[in-house]
């Protein structure tokens, strides 16, 4: 999913999730990637049962 370059070394992992209206989602996406230049953009949409569940394997609900 990443480069090779850029393994074994510190990163920020952002996980975006827009819940409010739909016609705005692109925009607030937007400003976001403005920031910088991502290693990865795996931005889409989805619902919000696939958003919710998609770090299930690194934080299972026990964990919490």
């Amino acid at each position: 999913m990443l480069p090779d370059e850029v393994h074994g070394k510190p990163a920020l992992i952002l996980v975006v999730v827009h819940t409010g209206e739909p016609a705005t989602a692109d925009e607030v996406v937007e400003s976001l990637a403005a920031l910088g230049q991502p290693l990865a953009n795996l931005v889409t949409k989805t619902t919000w049962v696939q958003a919710n569940s998609m770090l299930d394997a690194v934080a299972p609900t026990a964990c919490a």
